[in-house]
């Protein structure tokens, strides 16, 4: 965790707690009214669990590219084949747990003591390698197999600080993909209010000019169209700035038919006919 820059030393232990910034918990702490994932719409609470998992398309690419790039740097760190295959094969059980531990070729030189890692790796779980859980026994392994082929790079420093750092920035790079794509008009949540937001834009304009004070009609001088091809966020304000006028308009009107009907009544309704007439 030293190794890591501040901003992941705040972010790792929340996404591992699950208690972040995702759906899930944004709902129960009334920072979003959806609780769904901004991605895809199979999720109806998107969790920590979830945001690695994710089927949208930007997820599938990103996961995709990531997992690319972390075999990449076990090829360039010396890592040995049989690791990185079976390394490489249950990162994928992450987005498909039912897929199970794979099978993969066994290390002719040491098959007794690679099994035992594979053994031990499968009791943490496919989903803590993203937490940067990786069995010590890996690291006997890369230390044989170094020593095998005369190279001088240290077992524990590719262990216990670079696979592990390279673990957690996959999780790290799902998770700013999901922030990015939430805060951009493709999200579902976008989509499914700019919806609701037409909807409300539509219901204004058959209303018309009505309730509106003559200082604020000029809200109306764009057509329609032009107003719904607005981004979400001018949609938005100027279907909060026609609720206001109305509202205020409405009770300005209210005030003043209240304040004709009081000045219409007599103060005094039982002196209002002569003493012993009738009306």
């Amino acid at each position: 965790m030293k190794a890591l820059p501040a901003n992941l030393h705040r972010w790792t232990p929340k996404h591992i707690s699950g208690m972040t910034g995702l759906g899930k918990f944004l709902a129960i702490w009334n920072r979003s009214a959806k609780s769904s994932c901004p991605r895809c719409s199979s999720c109806p609470v998107e969790d920590h669990l979830h945001a690695p998992r994710c089927s949208a398309p930007t997820a599938v690419a990103e996961w995709s590219k990531r997992h690319l790039a972390l075999c990449t740097w076990m090829q360039t760190q010396q890592t040995a084949p049989e690791i990185k295959a079976f390394l490489f094969e249950y990162l994928k059980t992450v987005r498909q747990p039912s897929l199970g531990v794979p099978t993969v070729q066994t290390w002719s030189c040491h098959p007794h003591l690679f099994q035992s890692a594979v053994s031990s790796q499968a009791m943490l779980g496919a989903q803590s390698l993203l937490e940067g859980l990786v069995s010590p026994k890996w690291r006997h392994l890369q230390a044989l197999h170094l020593s095998y082929i005369g190279s001088k790079k240290s077992a524990n420093l590719w262990a216990s600080r670079r696979l592990i750092q390279q673990l957690i920035r996959i999780r790290h790079y799902m998770w700013k993909d999901r922030n990015r794509l939430a805060h951009s008009e493709d999200s579902s949540w976008h989509i499914a209010r700019k919806q609701e937001i037409d909807i409300g834009i539509r219901k204004q304009f058959a209303m018309g000019l009505m309730d509106i004070p003559p200082r604020s009609q000029y809200l109306f001088q764009d057509s329609r169209k032009i107003v719904f091809n607005k981004s979400l966020k001018d949609c938005q304000h100027w279907l909060c700035l026609v609720f206001h006028e109305r509202a205020i308009n409405r009770r300005s009107l209210a005030r003043q038919r209240q304040m004709i009907f009081d000045l219409a009544q007599p103060a005094n309704p039982t002196l209002t006919w002569p003493p012993g007439a009738s009306p």
